[in-house]
């Protein structure tokens, strides 16, 4: 397997992000997640308090906790933001505004940005210094692919994205997962959480046709992408887990 590659997976819910991920990382233990890479470059610096630096690195994420790991992370982006980062941060919200239709989910988003860019940013550092090999699957190109997945905005936002793509930091291998709606909207179902409460009373009507508008907007990102030099693939629900095996080989 190829040492120090960053590689995000990029698809809606139920597309099988996450089940790849499992698999793939019990075959290759030396693969760290995203949240795990950031958690331990923050363990090397200052943000951190004392006890939670020298602590064994599990017994320190156990005890900061979700919310903790979360704190810590924009604290260190804060102290360590450089100016096209708060510019990226500045397009993704203002792009947000034009997309988020409740405040409920407009500040949950808002929220949620610096702290996923930190944590892409740790991890992007983590594999440099590591020579590991790093996924993110709830990274930074999925938290905005997420976002802008076939919503319908209030004006033509094209240039705000073209403007994050500049800005977001570039993985070395994009893995795009897609399925038909179908089959996403029965995953989603199916799952212990399904749909979450931002989402009320969501048909499959609607769902199919923000999955078709999807496509477009994912293929053009693709565009964007592999012009700059960041490698693309697509996984199907067809495609076994050997295919993202021989991806990241």
């Amino acid at each position: 397997m190829k040492q120090g590659q960053y590689i995000e997976l990029v698809g809606p819910a139920g597309s099988g992000k996450s089940t790849y991920y499992e698999r793939i990382s019990q075959k290759h233990s030396d693969i760290l997640n995203m949240k795990r890479a950031a958690w331990e470059m923050l363990r090397k610096t200052d943000v951190l308090p004392v006890h939670l630096r020298y602590l064994p690195k599990l017994l320190s994420a156990k005890l900061a906790g979700r919310s903790g790991q979360r704190k810590y992370a924009k604290i260190w982006l804060e102290e360590n933001c450089s100016a096209e980062d708060r510019e990226l941060l500045r397009t993704a919200n203002a792009a947000l505004k034009e997309v988020i239709t409740t405040d409920i989910r407009m500040e949950w988003l808002r929220n949620r940005q610096p702290v996923v860019l930190a944590r892409g940013l740790l991890a992007q550092k983590f594999r440099t210094e590591q020579q590991k090999t790093v996924i993110g699957d709830e990274s930074v190109l999925q938290n905005i692919a997420s976002v802008f997945w076939a919503r319908k905005t209030k004006r033509d936002i094209s240039s705000e994205m073209r403007r994050f793509i500049e800005l977001v930091p570039k993985p070395d291998v994009v893995v795009s997962f897609r399925a038909p709606p179908e089959i996403l909207w029965e995953r989603i179902h199916n799952r212990a959480k399904a749909m979450p409460d931002i989402f009320p009373d969501y048909t499959f009507d609607q769902f199919r046709t923000d999955a078709e508008l999807a496509n477009v907007n994912i293929q053009s990102m693709r565009s964007a992408f592999e012009q700059s030099g960041v490698t693309w693939c697509e996984i199907t629900p067809e495609d076994d887990a050997a295919k993202l095996d021989d991806i990241i080989s």
